[in-house]
């Protein structure tokens, strides 16, 4: 599985200048806590069958740390993910805004499809099982 940072998404405020790591004999992703910010960070991660996908990362207004696919179960089909405006993200298909607080806790719709997510030490992460079986959606 590879991991990069993505500085080709055509309407993100921001995109992240440096991957996050892989732990050794693991699939999860780390990501530093210091690298997380207000803006959205985009990564490109290839699944076991190379197949690319794209997932996001912030730090919301209210102090918590999100994640979620570039990708919505409404618009997911036109492979167009979100961009981000202040606090919203805002789907690239349809224009629909989604403020940050909100990722990872209103499921549907155009919602961005949350990635469950933990905080082990300074790193967040995101285990590689729950990016595969997510796969679907690109």
């Amino acid at each position: 599985m590879v991991i990069s940072a993505s500085n080709d998404h055509p309407a993100a405020t921001a995109v992240a200048t440096n991957a996050p790591s892989n732990a050794p004999d693991s699939h999860d992703i780390r990501i530093s806590l210091s690298d997380l910010s207000g803006t959205a960070k985009f990564f490109d991660y290839k699944l076991s069958d190379n197949k690319p996908i794209r997932f996001f990362v912030i730090k919301s207004s209210d102090g918590v740390y999100r994640a979620a696919l570039d990708a919505c179960d409404t618009c997911y089909h036109a492979k167009k993910g979100y961009h981000q405006e202040g606090d919203d993200m805002i789907c690239n298909n349809c224009g629909l805004h989604f403020h940050s607080s909100q990722i990872n806790e209103v499921h549907g719709g155009c919602n961005p499809v949350g990635l469950p997510r933990t905080i082990e030490g300074n790193q967040l992460v995101i285990k590689g099982s729950e990016l595969e079986s997510r796969g679907g959606y690109f």
